[in-house]
């Protein structure tokens, strides 16, 4: 029987190895994403041309070519969810969800109304039923998404959708919200899971969401000091795509990096997979201009540290929207990996494994990205393969 620290060296080895052997191409990395756009679900998660279909009574496949996982059946993974929830799926018992929603009127402010009517352009703010719903609500599992597509209609939703072009949009909103008591909400992707684009049932003041993707520029990249200044509203996918262009990465890479913005990941204090080697946000951000109702919050003079007393950017992380709304950010930019290599390991159990991973932190060996998998989600991901391997 090997002893554990043996386990862990033959582990250790294996993952060197790995990462040793990894050949060098000048042809870049293949994302483990599409990079390209569609048409995505107004309410729940991810697009429309992916979702998971029964091909038979026992057996369902993803349909589209989106994802590595698209196109081939799985037998296994109904068995496994069965085995873990206690009961059958059976495709006869699938439920439709809602067709219609009960959507009370905008509680319009209408100074402020016709203010926008005068300032913007038509096609900048909406009162549109289905607009107001997508953004009154994030990726909550129960409290919003199911109660959406299967339950109560939403008590209280947003009054009106605004959409920025520009910064002076952004000040121009806030001034007008200042002026007339309307509260502001910042929407970036629609991927918050933490409640807080929810409106209070009691709150009697007109809200409006700001619906920042429209500024998702690249305003400028520093190649010299591997920086670039990039617009709030730009989601992840379309972020990496134009770094890419250019030869660079911002190495932030959440689960959520299809659809979540710059703006949503600062204002979340965000993490993302390959933080070992880049970093959460607040490792990233480098400096960020936020607006608010009596000013703007940014540092004129960009410099990776400084000790000229306390930076006001770190009130940015995890302020959900509370502050202000964040226009930009100047973050820190990568080359691109020349190659990119995946591998796993199986431990005896799982404190093998947490020990394993201890020693790859204290010996200064962690990869991009490593995580510890208990049995039932290695089981879960051996169930999403039309055969176990």
């Amino acid at each position: 029987m090997l002893v554990p620290s043996l386990i862990v060296a033959i582990a250790a080895i294996v993952l060197l190895l790995l990462i040793l052997t990894s050949k060098r191409s000048t042809a870049k990395p293949e994302a483990y994403y599409d990079l390209s756009e569609a048409e995505r679900y107004l309410h729940k998660w991810g697009y429309v041309d992916t979702r998971f279909e029964f091909d038979d009574p026992r057996s369902v496949k993803v349909t589209g070519n989106r994802y590595p996982i698209s196109g081939f059946r799985m037998p296994h993974l109904v068995p496994f969810v069965e085995e873990m929830l206690g009961f059958s799926i059976r495709p006869e018992d699938m439920v439709e969800g809602n067709q219609t929603h009960d959507i009370p009127k905008p509680n319009i402010e209408d100074n402020f109304f016709q203010a926008v009517e005068t300032q913007f352009k038509p096609e900048q703010f909406s009162i549109n039923e289905r607009d107001r719903l997508v953004h009154s609500h994030g990726q909550l599992s129960v409290g919003e998404i199911y109660r959406i597509l299967y339950g109560a209609s939403l008590e209280r939703v947003v009054d009106l959708v605004f959409f920025p072009e520009s910064e002076e949009d952004v000040k121009e909103i806030i001034k007008l919200a200042n002026k007339h008591n309307v509260c502001l909400i910042p929407y970036g992707g629609g991927t918050n899971v933490s409640g807080a684009l929810a409106i209070p049932t009691e709150e009697e003041r007109m809200v409006v969401s700001v619906d920042m993707q429209r500024m998702n520029r690249i305003l400028w990249i520093d190649k010299e000091n591997f920086q670039a200044c990039i617009e709030a509203g730009i989601r992840g996918k379309q972020l990496e795509k134009l770094l890419s262009g250019e030869g660079y990465t911002s190495g932030h890479d959440p689960d959520s990096i299809e659809f979540s913005t710059l703006g949503g990941w600062i204002a979340t204090n965000a993490s993302g997979m390959k933080k070992n080697k880049y970093g959460n946000i607040e490792d990233i951000v480098i400096e960020a201009t936020l607006v608010t109702p009596t000013g703007n919050i940014e540092t004129k003079c960009i410099t990776p540290r400084n000790s000229t007393g306390i930076r006001p950017q770190v009130f940015l992380f995890g302020s959900e929207g509370n502050l202000g709304i964040i226009t930009k950010a100047i973050i820190k930019i990568h080359l691109e990996p020349e190659a990119r290599k995946f591998g796993s390991l199986v431990f005896p159990n799982f404190e093998h494994g947490v020990r394993f991973l201890k020693d790859l932190r204290q010996n200064g060996t962690l990869p991009a990205s490593v995580r510890l998998v208990n049995n039932n989600e290695f089981r879960f991901g051996q169930a999403l393969k039309p055969s176990p391997t």
